[in-house]
């Protein structure tokens, strides 16, 4: 029985959504991935049972079942309904007016987004009419291919960054996308080593950008990213790399001052 449910309000409560979202609750950054047979012994629950209640997560997108493995991991809907929790949190009332500014003053596309294991989560984006065909997935898992994914990437602990690549696989987007593990870690070091990340067409022919981390300053780590975005029919990469630069890592710096640790 669930603690914080007293009994003259344990009519109302639904024994099958607490086992659900119990389910749900056990999948972290140290829980990657989980079969019946550990979700089923950790929860107390039988084998019968818990098939029932992850067969239904899985039809409904909150779980992803591996076909070979059989084991189960987070799946799409799942993040997707933590991404639009999370917009309605308060982070997204800080960094709005931070992002704002920027557009107004530069006229600049700019999308923002936190890191969660191998994936960008937007947070907050300003398109101008340049650049609404290269609208960004809001979830997006190939942090390879974009200045988002890299500038994320490139500010965190080495054995965090480990642990994130071995999950992740490096698909060909455009003839300019990094494929190789050797490859990104090489881009990766270059863009510490310039303070700023870049996107030369890798994820979609005719966008580039130019991106800064987000830091939380207490953990010293990254915790998200932002870019500006444009097209190439009106700018080069040299171009935009030589003009905003400074500019995107000046605004990155302005809002990891409020960046919780994801």
């Amino acid at each position: 029985m669930n603690r914080l449910v007293d009994g003259s309000a344990r009519q109302y409560f639904s024994t099958t959504l607490e086992k659900g979202l119990r389910i749900l609750s056990l999948f972290n950054e140290r829980q990657v991935s989980l079969s019946l047979t550990e979700i089923s012994r950790t929860l107390g629950l039988n084998k019968t049972s818990t098939y029932r209640f992850v067969k239904t997560l899985v039809e409904l997108g909150y779980l992803r079942k591996d076909p070979q493995t059989k084991r189960l991991t987070v799946g799409l809907n799942a993040l997707a309904m933590g991404h639009n929790f999370m917009r309605g949190f308060d982070l997204l009332s800080l960094v709005k007016p931070y992002i704002d500014r920027v557009v107004e003053e530069h006229h600049v596309a700019v999308d923002s987004g936190v890191l969660y294991r191998e994936i960008i989560l937007v947070l907050y984006r300003r398109e101008i009419s340049e650049t609404l065909v290269f609208r960004m997935p809001t979830v997006t898992p190939d942090l390879h291919s974009h200045a988002l994914g890299k500038s994320a990437l490139a500010w965190l602990p080495p054995d965090e960054l480990e642990k994130i690549l071995d999950r992740m696989s490096l698909e060909w987007k455009t003839e300019n996308t990094i494929t190789t593990r050797e490859g990104l870690l090489a881009e990766l070091e270059l863009t510490r080593q310039r303070g700023y990340s870049l996107n030369n067409e890798e994820f979609t022919p005719g966008l580039i950008a130019v991106g800064a981390p987000l830091i939380n300053l207490d953990a010293n780590r990254s915790v998200g990213a932002v870019t500006f975005d444009f097209s190439t029919a009106r700018n080069t990469l040299k171009e935009i790399e030589k003009k905003y630069a400074s500019t995107v890592m000046e605004l990155a710096a302005d809002i990891s001052k409020i960046m919780p640790l994801t």
